[in-house]
């Protein structure tokens, strides 16, 4: 029941894209694409786009869960991280959580970090500022190949509209390490700091 209108905006956008082709499912320019995915394909291309990724990805989920962050993922986006040198209805379970911040960069910092932003109903994943992947499927929590639900989703490397998600989204991580470091200032909570600091890191923001 909550809307987000800058994510409604993209999606309005990224639709009348595609509708204007004579290909209804794709949409290809010097500067990108964007391709409809559907059902299996989305899953198979979340997996493609995580093992491609080489510098950064964001996800944005409102729902985690172990069936799909299993040992495969774990060992996946371990991977991803050697590559590199540098109030919830349905909260993230701690045992998950601890999984997912086990996994470090080879300096042995955290090399994932996971936050809770607020409510919303938006599943997003942004690789390397050079893809962006969104639509129905809960990428966390549900594979779309399962066969559960129809699901779709768009698939878009047009630059300017990846650089539009990911500033929408950077910001608000941005803001998330800004609150931290200031609950951290006024208790003196050492641990909380080192929270911000990962996150501003991840987001290239170490100055």
């Amino acid at each position: 029941k909550y809307k987000n209108e800058e994510v409604e905006k993209r999606i309005a956008i990224l639709t009348e894209v595609v509708r204007a082709q004579n290909q209804p499912n794709l949409q290809s320019n010097n500067d990108g694409t964007v391709l409809l995915l559907r059902d299996g394909s989305i899953s198979q291309e979340f997996e493609s786009i995580l093992n491609s990724a080489k510098h950064q990805v964001l996800i944005y989920s409102p729902w985690v869960s172990k069936s799909i962050i299993d040992d495969r993922f774990i060992k996946r986006l371990q991977k991803l991280a050697d590559r590199s040198q540098m109030e919830e209805d349905r909260p993230i379970s701690p045992e998950v959580e601890a999984r997912l911040r086990s996994i470090l960069s080879p300096g042995g910092i955290p090399a994932v970090q996971v936050f809770w932003l607020g409510g919303s109903h938006a599943k997003e994943i942004i690789a390397d500022r050079k893809v962006h992947l969104l639509g129905s499927n809960n990428l966390l929590s549900c594979r779309a190949s399962s066969g559960l639900w129809a699901e779709s989703a768009y698939k878009v490397t047009i630059a300017k509209q990846v650089q539009e998600a990911y500033e929408f989204y950077a910001g608000r991580f941005r803001s998330k390490a800004k609150e931290l470091w200031s609950q951290a200032s006024q208790r003196q909570d050492f641990e909380l700091a080192k929270q911000a600091i990962y996150l501003w890191g991840a987001l290239e923001m170490e100055e």
